[in-house]
């Protein structure tokens, strides 16, 4: 294993022990935040629109840097064989 894919499975192992931890702390954030909107909503007698926007926000955030690291990942595995098939 070279140094490079042990920088990028060390990045990947951070990424997932990261992102749950912070969207753990994100959903109680706007679980202590929507709690006193809601009983203003009950006294005003009008409802807030559904918040379900940055819950998907994270979701493709996620997403998206798990793709890109599959991306770099698979770009450097193609140059090392390309590199050793051209060396033969």
């Amino acid at each position: 294993m070279n140094g490079l894919s042990a920088w990028l499975r060390a990045l990947f192992l951070a990424l997932c022990l990261a992102l749950p931890a912070a969207a753990l702390a994100d959903a109680g954030t706007a679980a202590a935040v929507t709690q006193p909107q809601a009983t203003a909503a009950q006294h005003e007698h009008m409802a807030d629109p559904p918040r379900d926007r940055d819950d998907l926000s994270a979701f493709f955030i996620i997403g998206i840097i798990i793709n890109v690291v599959m991306a770099v990942s698979f770009a450097v595995w193609a140059v090392k064989e390309w590199r050793a098939s051209s060396r033969k």
